[in-house]
């Protein structure tokens, strides 16, 4: 399993998949200047499970 955190909270994810036993890792975030996001994932083979953490507090917006 592998416990992928988005930038709202990495310090959420991080310690979920240590509490867990799972493989840690996180997404490249940057905004653009016209409010634009990218978010570029980990490598995942076809046979990882992958669980996806993210919070919407406090600005659901800014916490894609």
């Amino acid at each position: 399993m592998l416990v992928i955190s988005l930038p709202s909270d990495p310090g959420l994810g991080r310690g979920l998949a240590n509490l867990l036993g799972f493989k840690y890792s996180e997404v490249v975030y940057k905004v653009f200047p016209d409010g634009e996001s990218y978010l570029r994932f980990p490598e995942i083979s076809g046979e990882d499970e992958v669980l996806l953490v993210l919070t919407s507090y406090p600005d659901q917006n800014r916490s894609l």
